[in-house]
């Protein structure tokens, strides 16, 4: 019993003092995109480059992430 008592006070205070989380925003998308970009196989970055460039929207893979 004094263990889940324990365990619900330290639940209980950890929720309370909580802060959000703190995302990376386009930036870290970005990063991890050209990351990804980077590793996949030479022809499967070509495709990815001739779906970009038929868009016409996007500039590069990490921009067509965010």
């Amino acid at each position: 019993m004094r263990n889940l008592l324990a365990a619900a006070v330290f639940l209980g205070v950890t929720v309370a003092i909580a802060t959000t989380a703190k995302a990376w925003g386009d930036e870290g998308h970005k990063t991890v995109c050209q990351i990804a970009f980077d590793k996949v196989k030479p022809s499967t970055r070509a495709a990815m480059v001739r779906l970009i460039n038929a868009d016409g929207q996007f500039q590069s893979f990490a921009d067509a992430c965010t």
